[in-house]
């Protein structure tokens, strides 16, 4: 684990909530170059509405958002002022740009996995992980959400995301078997 560089992301009371309810409460979250975190919550716990908090498919109702490297790409393309936009409102042009930076990044500073294993067979679960793993070694910061606590074991850092609430697990919630345990396989 990597503590010395400066975090690829950083979010500081990052809320989201949807007219019906539900959503993100708080997220507090640090993510450093070369880590590997795992999020893990029941359905609904608001896993996705983070993802997509931090790919910035969303836009935030309250907190802080930092993703220095991305915006600094979408600065030399002219973009910087659209980076909190929906690419839903973005012409033509500016999704190509957007295209284009994504295309420049040759070796990703963040990777965001929605359940990356889900309904593969271990094996292929195993491959995943160690795809993922590979980015981490390589640099980037690496956050998976997951309902598999056998998936989390496998990460540097874990959280539970919990009624829109984020929160690190500590080691001792570990030894004493706070947080779910089941296998890849």
């Amino acid at each position: 684990m990597n503590n010395t560089s400066p975090p690829v992301v950083l979010s500081e009371a990052l809320a989201f909530t949807y007219a019906a309810g539900g959503g993100l409460s708080r997220a507090d979250l640090s993510l450093r170059a070369g880590t590997m975190a795992a999020v893990e919550g029941p359905s609904g716990s608001g896993k996705s509405n983070l993802l997509a908090l931090l790919g910035l498919i969303l836009s935030p109702a309250a907190g802080s958002l930092h993703r220095t490297a991305a915006r600094a790409l979408l600065g030399d393309l002219g973009m910087e002022q659209l980076a909190d936009s929906p690419v839903t409102e973005l012409s033509g042009g500016q999704r190509q740009r957007i295209a284009v930076a994504r295309a420049a990044v040759k070796e990703p500073v963040l990777v965001l996995a929605d359940e990356p294993t889900s309904g593969l067979d271990p094996k292929n679960a195993n491959s995943v992980m160690g795809s993922l793993r590979s980015c981490a070694e390589r640099g980037a910061a690496v956050l998976l959400v997951t309902h598999s606590a056998a998936v989390a074991e496998v990460c540097d850092q874990r959280y539970v995301l919990d009624d829109g609430v984020l929160s690190g697990v500590r080691d001792e919630d570990l030894r004493q078997g706070s947080v779910r345990g089941e296998t890849l396989g």
